[in-house]
């Protein structure tokens, strides 16, 4: 019986994530161990500023709309 090699379902999930470590430096975009590591990081990474971009601009939401409230109270006394 011959070997079984992983390969069409193996291939396609390499190449996925080589494709998503296109860019990166070195071996970083080029060996599959090395390339895994670095994509699941960067995962992390885009998810976490994903959020903190999200709180950032709630923050200058309400500083703006507070500026714009006090803008309207200053306008009515004068």
């Amino acid at each position: 019986m011959p070997r079984a090699r992983r390969g069409f379902k193996a291939r396609r999930r390499r190449n996925r994530v080589l494709k998503h470590a296109k860019g990166f430096y070195g071996a970083r975009s080029r060996q599959f161990s090395i390339a895994v590591e670095n994509v699941h990081r960067a995962w992390v990474y885009a998810f976490a500023h994903r959020k903190a971009k999200n709180v950032i601009f709630v923050a200058y939401g309400l500083l703006a709309s507070t500026q714009q409230q006090e803008a309207s109270v200053l306008a009515t006394v004068v």
